[in-house]
C-alpha cells in the first residue's frame, strides 16, 4: 500500500471492490392451511421441517466508471408438517443489488454463489421468522 503526503495509506485503485446498493423482498408467500388445528401439537410430537435454498445471479448493467451492477436472488422455501398435516409453507425471494469494480472473472461466480448469499441470508431468515 502506498502512502499519500499526509501519511494516510491508500489502497491500490485496481483492488476489487464490492458495495451493497440495496436489499429487497421480491416475492413472499405464506400459507397456514390447517390453522388453527396446526397449532395443537401433541405433547412429544416434533414438527418435520424442510428448507430448500436456491441462488440465482445476473448482471444488471455497467456504468461509465467501470462498475458493474449485479442482482443476486436467494429463494428460500420452507415447510412444516405435524402428525402428517401441513402446518405452514413459506416461499421467499429475497434479492440484493451489488456494485462490483475490478472483480476478476474467476472471482465473479464465487462471489455471486457464495459471498453475496451469505450477506443476504440473515435478512432473508428474519423475514421468514417474522412471517411464520
Amino acid at each position: 500500500m502506498a502512502e499519500n503526503q499526509n501519511g494516510a495509506k491508500q489502497s491500490d485503485p485496481n483492488t476489487p471492490q464490492v458495495g451493497v446498493i440495496m436489499q429487497y423482498v421480491k416475492d413472499l408467500s405464506f400459507e397456514n392451511p390447517n390453522a388453527p388445528q396446526s397449532f395443537n401439537i401433541p405433547e412429544g410430537e416434533k414438527p418435520n421441517i424442510e428448507v430448500n435454498i436456491n441462488v440465482n445471479g445476473r448482471k444488471i448493467g455497467d456504468d461509465t466508471e467501470g462498475t458493474s451492477t449485479y442482482e443476486v436472488e436467494l429463494k428460500v422455501t420452507a415447510s412444516s408438517e405435524v402428525t402428517g398435516s401441513k402446518a405452514f409453507v413459506v416461499e421467499l425471494v429475497y434479492a440484493g443489488l451489488f456494485a462490483l469494480k475490478n472483480m476478476p472473472e474467476d472471482a465473479l461466480q464465487p462471489f455471486m454463489l457464495v459471498q453475496a448469499p451469505v450477506m443476504l441470508f440473515p435478512f432473508a431468515r428474519r423475514v421468514i421468522a417474522d412471517a411464520t
